[in-house]
């Protein structure tokens, strides 16, 4: 059940009175309190009314915040070392970007110092606006079509700006390290590990021939300007293959 906490030991000014005490590194990611959510609303010289309500969240704490003027701010407080402040702000941009070319995405507000990355007690945090949504109907053809042209236009304004501290969806990040984690952790009863290793590195292979063969297309595809007859002739495939396999890899 999640409820709406009410600040009541100071008021805002009093809040405010305390804000010089954020850099201090005393207060852990789990022992946030709405006193500290509201602090860190108020640094870029917003006003909160008190009103905090915790948000559901599995990695990272998210609550919605009630200012002054009635507005209605939801405040990300993200994990210690998941994601570095550069990763963060990579993401920032890209949000940004695909705000600016129409998509329906809520980048994070300015906090009125510049940026749109706080730290308090050395967690970062992002504030953004509150914007309400709904559910999707059940997915009929033509909502599934919607849905792959969304995703289509999300991944071309991706591909126009490089993000280089954004984690990889690739085999290391996410076969190879974890096997080495629960190997090392001794997590799995020895007589199962062998088996699921060796599923593992099955998979893992599978996926480095899939993402070989993809570099490959894309590299040669580029190297003759998109011409598929000519790709198709330096890969060694027939036209069709080509087609198909262009299809599957999205490209």
């Amino acid at each position: 059940m999640l409820g709406v906490l009410v600040h009541h030991g100071d008021d805002a000014a009093g809040r405010r009175g305390k804000v010089g005490h954020l850099s201090e590194p005393r207060a852990s990611f789990f022992g946030l309190t709405p006193d500290r959510v509201l602090d860190a609303v108020e640094v870029g010289g917003l006003r909160c009314t008190g009103r905090c309500l915790p948000l559901r969240a599995f990695e990272n704490r998210v609550y919605e915040v009630e200012l002054e003027d009635e507005r209605r701010l939801v405040v990300k407080f993200h994990r210690p070392g998941r994601w570095s402040r550069e990763t963060i702000l990579d993401e920032h941009a890209f949000l940004a970007e695909l705000a600016a070319a129409e998509l329906p995405v809520v980048p994070p507000l300015d906090l009125g110092t510049g940026t749109t990355l706080g730290a308090i007690d050395g967690i970062f945090y992002s504030v953004f606006p509150k914007v309400r949504g709904r559910i999707m109907d059940e997915l009929d053809p033509e909502r599934r079509r919607l849905i792959g042209r969304t995703i289509g236009r999300m991944h071309a304004v991706g591909a126009a700006r490089g993000a280089p501290h954004r984690p990889r969806l690739d085999v290391q990040r996410y076969v190879h390290e974890p096997l080495e984690a629960l190997q090392a952790g001794k997590v799995m009863p020895e007589n199962l590990l062998p088996r699921y290793r060796d599923v593992a590195l099955r998979i893992a292979q599978e996926l480095d021939e899939h993402n070989r063969e993809r570099r490959a297309i894309e590299a040669t595809l580029r190297s003759v300007g998109y011409d598929k007859q000519k790709a198709a002739k330096i890969l060694g495939i027939g036209l069709r293959t080509l087609y198909r396999k262009v299809k599957e890899y999205g490209l």
